[in-house]
């Protein structure tokens, strides 16, 4: 999740956005060796951690210091907040933690006051690493959109983030990052890559419906977002979604029909229908 943090800011700082990182686990090192790393400028990253919120708010939920952390957004005119991580900041008895079903709702309810996006990162159950943060359902229900990253088998570093929720969303595409490292073991880039897992099931869902070409499937997935792409950022989904389903053609997941060319149209198999 640090690695995932620390590219995401730099990411969201290059494109003009200002990144807050509320680090309650404080470690400083790590998210300033890992944003210098890759390549992101510290100065654009407000970073700030429970004791720049003063000695009142220790140790108190989250909830309780949000309008302290709502003062230090509007200093530094941050417009996305990153939350590192949602244990460390609740300071609640674990057992209330996965007990205690209001809980989400409440951090949910207080960080939805900023008015910003905000990116919490938090711990699946050790052992199960897909399971509910914390053990529990009511996570994933109170936010509106979330994730699930787990780390590929290997030696290389290279994680799998997909959608497990989306709130009045489409298709959102899954994505790996691939992080390199130096020889001093300090982490010096990151790759991201179309997830071709959380892909082709997409584009198999949608060949049930019937066939269609690729600018097909492109409407398709920019309808189900809500989206209103420009022309670059169709030309992109064009060459994303056409490499995803020329992939699928080799391994006899999707067989072409009719006219080739643009106007190729794609459907499943008889072996892969419902």
């Amino acid at each position: 999740k640090g690695s995932s943090g620390a590219w995401l800011a730099t990411e969201l700082s290059r494109i003009g956005r200002r990144v807050a990182v509320y680090d309650a686990e404080r470690r400083p090192r790590e998210w300033s060796r890992r944003v210098s790393g890759l390549g992101g400028e510290r100065t654009a990253i407000t970073y700030f951690d429970p004791s720049d919120l003063g000695a009142n708010y220790a140790g108190v939920p989250i909830w309780e210091a949000i309008e302290r952390i709502a003062y230090v957004i509007r200093e530094t005119a941050s417009d996305v907040l990153i939350i590192d991580s949602v244990f460390t900041c609740l300071n609640l008895d674990e057992r209330r933690l996965l007990a205690d079903p209001s809980v989400p709702f409440a951090y949910e309810g207080a960080l939805s006051r900023l008015g910003i996006p905000v990116l919490s990162f938090a711990h699946p159950p050790k052992g199960q690493p897909e399971g509910e943060p914390f053990g529990s359902f009511a996570w994933v229900a109170a936010h509106r959109l979330t994730w699930l990253g787990v780390r590929l088998p290997g030696d290389a570093h290279q994680l799998r983030w997909r959608v497990r929720k989306a709130n009045e969303r489409g298709h959102v595409p899954g994505i790996l990052l691939r992080f390199e490292y130096g020889d001093d073991s300090r982490l010096v880039s990151a790759i991201r890559e179309d997830d071709d897992e959380s892909t082709r099931d997409w584009i198999l869902e949608a060949l049930r419906d019937g066939p269609k070409t690729v600018a097909d499937l492109v409407a398709l997935e920019f309808e189900e977002l809500g989206d209103y792409p420009g022309t670059e950022a169709t030309e992109r989904a064009k060459a994303r979604l056409g490499k995803a389903v020329y992939r699928m053609k080799r391994e006899g997941s999707v067989s072409p029909a009719g006219k080739e060319g643009r106007a190729q149209k794609w459907v499943l198999p008889p072996r892969v229908r419902p």
